[in-house]
């Protein structure tokens, strides 16, 4: 089993930026997403350079790149209408470039809040990703005990990057339903582990302290960065 154990937000805050480049350097993270419109992400472009690391598109909470998305703020959508496809389309391409001029490669891409899980925002990443050469998107594989409707969500999003071309892992989750999961003899190729370092919610703080007791032997698990995938 290939486990990405992939951390979300640098670019947040100066917190989580330390506490995820930490984990990297200690081998127990194998992966991260930018996102290049959060607070601290210019202080945290000279970690980036000649580094493959995820695109975390942002069109939910800080402030765009592009004028693109003036029409639809203030107040951007929970669910994006499918006439705002070519407004994602220009933002994202703008996080993408950004991200670039740092000397990172981006390996796979995500979204801020899980927005991707919607169909125009996920028809939007897909495009980007298409343009810049990435291969693999986050997907939603459903990690049990699960219901029907998440299910079904997770085969219509596999579908959808199917088509066009690209690849997701098998399974993803936070990391302590990841861990319920597999203690239950739950296995898939390919599972990608969400964590979030450097947040003071106390669910993270119990998800960390298993991720660094290094568990993946107990399940047969290798650990993985996206380029390492590709």
């Amino acid at each position: 089993m290939r486990v990405i154990v992939n951390a979300d937000d640098l670019g947040l805050s100066t917190e989580v930026d330390r506490a995820i480049l930490q984990g990297l350097d200690q081998g127990w993270i194998s992966d991260m997403s930018t996102i290049v419109t959060g607070p601290s992400f210019v202080a945290a472009r000279s970690a980036l350079a000649g580094v493959a690391v995820g695109l975390h598109v942002d069109v939910s909470e800080f402030p765009p790149l592009t004028r693109a998305l003036d029409k639809w703020l203030p107040g951007r959508p929970v669910h994006w209408p499918f006439g705002a496809r070519a407004a994602l389309v220009a933002e994202m391409n703008a996080q993408a470039e950004r991200l670039l001029e740092t000397g990172a490669r981006i390996s796979h891409i995500d979204s801020h809040q899980h927005l991707h899980w919607q169909p125009v925002v996920l028809d939007a990443v897909a495009t980007v990703a298409k343009q810049h050469g990435v291969r693999w998107v986050r997907g939603v594989g459903a990690v049990p005990p699960v219901g029907l409707r998440r299910v079904a969500r997770a085969h219509a999003t596999g579908t959808r990057l199917r088509l066009a071309g690209l690849w997701s892992s098998d399974g993803f989750g936070p990391a302590a339903r990841v861990k319920v999961a597999l203690e239950s003899g739950w296995r898939v190729d390919t599972v990608e582990v969400m964590c979030h370092p450097g947040r003071d919610e106390p669910v993270y703080a119990d998800e960390l302290e298993w991720l660094r007791g290094d568990p993946w032997a107990r399940f047969g698990g290798v650990l993985y960065s996206y380029e390492g995938l590709a």
